[in-house]
């Protein structure tokens, strides 16, 4: 049998509350519009993974691939 995983989603409690707005401001490739999305959009490129990060401390990570 042959097979590839191509997409991995894990969701997840960092168990405090977030300041976004810092968040924001710190990490590269970070998007926040309090207006549009309530959470903190998070891009990494290797590998190519996007948080989606609330201010409850919880978050998603979808898109894990190391192509």
């Amino acid at each position: 049998m042959d097979y590839q995983i191509k997409n991995i989603m894990a969701v997840g409690n960092i168990g405090k509350e977030l300041n976004l707005n810092v968040l924001a401001i710190e990490l590269e490739h970070a998007e926040w519009d309090p207006e549009e999305y309530n959470a903190l959009i998070y891009r990494t490129a290797n590998p190519s993974a996007t948080f989606q990060i609330f201010k409850s401390g919880k978050f998603i990570c979808m898109g894990i691939t190391n192509e």
